[in-house]
Formats: structure tokens, C-alpha cells, sequence
């Protein structure tokens, strides 16, 4: 929002902008670290997408009514130190992955009601949170987005088959699609 003109004071657009959202983008970089003011309005919008009620929530839902999901997104190569509590998807991209890209849009264009990535809960008990991680590659660990220590993936993360359980997840939505047009 830094390149928009807005009235002031930027505090009002920016929670009426995330009253207005469906669900929360961060993308964490060196530049969100360095600069303390943008590093604020971030965790200022996160606070504010994670109180707001949501308007319709799909009774699959394993999160609360309250809160959008938020969205983060870190580089592979580089750990960013910068924590997003209220974190619901976490993924780890490569930046100039054409396809990565694709498969992440083919996901945000399914039904927003279903859950999507591999369920994870960060083990330290000063933390506990509960996201869903999005990755075409095997990783032997990650950093919890919330409390950004290390989480160690067991040996049979490995089989799971991410272009699988995209194929379920999309059949279970057009299944959910038809049911819906015949009533």
C-alpha cells in the first residue's frame, strides 16, 4: 500500500481496505526487516486481518470465525526474521519459479473454503501454531512463521505426493461444485 494515494490518516484506508479483504498476502523480504516503518504497518495490517470477522465460514472450517487467512510467503534461499503470528498458509517459494507461480494461482482460484497444504503444527509450547504448508519440495525442516525457530519435518513427509493431493483437492471441490448445481 506504500505506493497508493491515500487520505489521511493511512491508518482508516488500510482497515477499511482489510474489511473489505477476503484474505491476507505477506511477502516477507529483507526490505520488510530493514525498514522498521513498512516492518510496522505490516504487523499492523496482520493485526487487524486477523481480528476481523469473516462473513461466511464453511462449516469444514478448522479455523475460527474470526480472522481472515493470512498468507505468508518467504523466499527458499533466504530465512527472513520477521514473524507473522496469525499465519493459516506458509509457503516457501523460489522467486523466478514460472511454474510455482502457476500452481499457487490454480490453488487461489479453487473454492477459498478449503483447507489447503499439509497441516503443521509448530512443536514449542511458548507457540503451538497450527498452518498449513505449501510446497512442491521436500523440506527437512522450516521456520515457524509465529516464532520463526525451526521446525524438523519427520522422514515420511518425504512420500507425500503434493501433485496428488492437488488432484484430491480439486476433485473434491468439483464434487462440491455439481452437488451445489443440482439443488
Amino acid at each position: 500500500m506504500e505506493f497508493e494515494d491515500i487520505n489521511p490518516p493511512p491508518s482508516l484506508f488500510i482497515r477499511d481496505s482489510v474489511n473489505k479483504s477476503e484474505a491476507m498476502f505477506v511477502l516477507l523480504s529483507k526490505y520488510l526487516v530493514d525498514q522498521e516503518h513498512t516492518n510496522n504497518w505490516v504487523s499492523f495490517e496482520v493485526g487487524l486481518a486477523a481480528n476481523r470477522t469473516k462473513a461466511n465460514v464453511s462449516p469444514e472450517s478448522t479455523h475460527s470465525e474470526l480472522g481472515l487467512d493470512i498468507w505468508v510467503f518467504e523466499p527458499l534461499d533466504k530465512d527472513i526474521n520477521f514473524a507473522v503470528p496469525y499465519c493459516t498458509y506458509y509457503m516457501r517459494y523460489v522467486p523466478a519459479a514460472v511454474e510455482q507461480l502457476k500452481w499457487l494461482r490454480d490453488i487461489l482460484r479453487g473454492d477459498t473454503t478449503r483447507r489447503f497444504g499439509v497441516p503443521v503444527t509448530c512443536p514449542y509450547e511458548d507457540c503451538k501454531l497450527s498452518f498449513n504448508y505449501l510446497s512442491r519440495w521436500y523440506t527437512d525442516s522450516l521456520n515457524c512463521p509465529a516464532c520463526r525457530r525451526p521446525i524438523h519435518f519427520p522422514k515420511s513427509y518425504k512420500e507425500i505426493d503434493f501433485d496428488k493431493l492437488k488432484k484430491e483437492i480439486v476433485a473434491d471441490i468439483m464434487k462440491k461444485t455439481l452437488r451445489n448445481t443440482e439443488t
